[in-house]
C-alpha cells in the first residue's frame, strides 16, 4: 500500500485490458468466471455502469448477466455458442493467423510493408486462407490482437 497521499503506481491498463481479452477469448470457463465477477460486484452495490467501464464492457452486458444470474444462477453464466454467423476461419486458422500477426508483414507473409494494417490483412486473409473479410472487419480485428 502507498504512504498516505503518495498515488499508486501506474500499471498499463491497456496492455492488461489486451491479456484480458486473450485470456477470455481462450475458454468458455474464463468467460464465465468474467461473467461472475461482473454480477458479484453489481451485488456488492456498485452500479453496472461503473462495473462495465472496470472490465472493459458494455453497461448491457453486465445487465444481461445479472439477468440470467437472477433466473437461471451460475449455470444461467455459462457461456454458450449463440446463434451468430459461423466462423469464416477455422481455430487452426485462427492460430496460424495470430501467428502470422505476431511477425511483421515482410516476415509473415513476404509483403513489403512494416506494419500490419486492415487492407493489407484483407489481402492475406485472401491468398492465405482463400477467406474474404471487409476491411473495417480487418481493422477490428488488428484492435483485438493482442501481437499488433
Amino acid at each position: 500500500m502507498p504512504a498516505s497521499g503518495a498515488q499508486p503506481p501506474t500499471l498499463p491498463v491497456t496492455e492488461l485490458r489486451r491479456a484480458q481479452r486473450t485470456l477470455l477469448l481462450r475458454g468458455d470457463q474464463a468467460r464465465q468466471l468474467h461473467h461472475l465477477h461482473a454480477v458479484l460486484l453489481v451485488a456488492l452495490g456498485h452500479p453496472p455502469a461503473q462495473v462495465a467501464r472496470w472490465l472493459g464492457c458494455s453497461p448491457r452486458s453486465i445487465e444481461r448477466w445479472v439477468r440470467n444470474y437472477r433466473l437461471g444462477g451460475c449455470d444461467a453464466l455459462r457461456v454458450g455458442h449463440g446463434a451468430g454467423r459461423p466462423a469464416r476461419l477455422s481455430d487452426a486458422q485462427w492460430r496460424e493467423l495470430h501467428a502470422d500477426l505476431a511477425a511483421p508483414p515482410a516476415a509473415a507473409a513476404g509483403f513489403s510493408q512494416a506494419h500490419w494494417c486492415g487492407k493489407l490483412l484483407a489481402a492475406h486473409l485472401q491468398r492465405r486462407f482463400g477467406v474474404a473479410m471487409g476491411l473495417r472487419q480487418c481493422q477490428r480485428l488488428l484492435h483485438t490482437c493482442p501481437h499488433v
